[in-house]
C-alpha cells in the first residue's frame, strides 16, 4: 500500500518512487541503526487513501542532535527529496504534518 501510494504522489520524479527510496535506505540508512531511524508519515483522506506522504528519518549526531531529513538527501546523489501530496490536496497535507509536528 505505501509502495503503491509513494510511486502515485511521486510521479515523474525517479528519486521519489519507491525503487529508489527503499535502496538509498537499505545502502545509507540501515548500516546507521544506532545513529538513523525510519520516520515516513503519511496523510490520509477521511477514506483512508494516503494522499501525503513524508519520506523521512531521523538522524542523532553530537553536532545537531535530533534531526529530521529526507529519505535520499545528503549521500547518494538525490535530487528533488521533497514531501510528496496529491496537487489538489497539498494544503491539507501540510497542515496535517505541521499539526503533527508540533
Amino acid at each position: 500500500m505505501l509502495r503503491d501510494s509513494l510511486n502515485r504522489l511521486a510521479k515523474d520524479s525517479s528519486f521519489c518512487t519507491w525503487d529508489w527510496l527503499e535502496c538509498w535506505w537499505r545502502h545509507y540508512g540501515v548500516g546507521n541503526s544506532n545513529q538513523r531511524q525510519l520516520f515516513v508519515l503519511t496523510v490520509c483522506n477521511p477514506s483512508l487513501r494516503i494522499i501525503g506522504i513524508a519520506p523521512w528519518y531521523l538522524e542523532n549526531s553530537l553536532w545537531l542532535g535530533r534531526t529530521i531529513r529526507f529519505l535520499g538527501d545528503g549521500e547518494g546523489c538525490s535530487e528533488y527529496v521533497s514531501i510528496l501530496a496529491e496537487p489538489t490536496n497539498e494544503d491539507t497535507v501540510v497542515a496535517a504534518l505541521f499539526q503533527w509536528l508540533t
